[in-house]
């Protein structure tokens, strides 16, 4: 058997050391992963069904095939309020949501 110098007996401890270490490092880090993680399922509200009827779209009335100035006045205010009521549905869409949520 070959006779060992000082300094390669020191690195083979050194190495057998460090081995253990690591494994010991391992062994420490595999057993934190038992965390399990449940999901509860939560209702969620049902949204109103008149926030889901889809807001019918005005057309303007036509005289003989041409759109005059006080039909066009008329449009533009049966637009405007196709235009609010999406625009009532959409918020309270946002509060039923925010409710929901919680914020």
């Amino acid at each position: 058997m070959p006779v060992n110098s000082e300094g390669q007996i020191i690195t083979r401890i050194y190495k057998v050391f460090l081995a253990l270490l690591v494994l010991c490092l391992i062994q420490f880090s595999a057993g934190c992963s038992t965390v399990r993680t449940v999901y509860v399922p939560a209702p969620c509200p049902r949204l109103p069904a008149e926030l889901l009827i889809p807001t019918p779209i005005p057309y303007p009335q036509m005289k003989d095939g041409r759109l005059t100035y006080g039909a066009s006045l008329n449009w533009n205010d049966a637009l405007l309020d196709a235009l609010g009521s999406a625009n009532a549905d959409k918020a309270a869409i946002q509060q039923a949501d925010n409710e929901r949520t919680g914020k």
